[in-house]
């Protein structure tokens, strides 16, 4: 009889699932946010949901953005329910801990995935919104058209 053995060099990937890419939540996140979302997602191991550590500052590093950018993705994820800290990180003059995440696709602690993304709705009332809620500027026209009054006003 064969025993079945796990491959211990077998290739790891980020499985993103026509579901998720297909959700509200998902089309409304901006680029940035895709992109930590799924760099959070390659440190997810199979049972180290929850204690996926992530700081804003090895954020910028891997995407190549400012600190604040990252800081508005991780709160647009966590608004739009991809993601939840579990354990909230601090920096210290000794240690530097980082902020531990939970992606709500998988299960954590015995308890069956949440998926809270898949029940984002955008809010009420908000037409003109930008990605992650960010609103637009409330005068932007197409491009060539010039709203009544504006162009009175210009003339004057």
């Amino acid at each position: 009889m064969s025993r079945r053995r796990r491959s211990k060099g077998g290739a790891r990937f980020v499985a993103l699932y026509h579901w998720l890419l297909n959700s509200a939540a998902w089309r409304d996140l901006d680029a940035v946010s895709r992109c930590l979302y799924v760099e959070l997602a390659s440190r997810y191991m199979g049972q180290n949901n929850g204690r996926i550590p992530y700081s804003v500052r090895e954020g910028a590093a891997e995407l190549r953005v400012s600190k604040a950018t990252v800081s508005r993705a991780l709160q647009c994820l966590v608004d739009h329910g991809f993601i939840k800290p579990t354990m909230k990180g601090h920096f210290d003059f000794k240690k530097r801990h980082a902020t531990e995440w939970r992606l709500t696709q998988y299960d954590y602690e015995g308890q069956i995935a949440t998926k809270d993304f898949m029940r984002w709705s955008p809010p009420a009332g908000s037409l003109a919104t930008a990605p992650c809620g960010g609103a637009l500027a409330s005068r932007a026209v197409p491009f060539g058209r010039v709203p009544p009054g504006r162009l009175e006003a210009s003339l004057s």
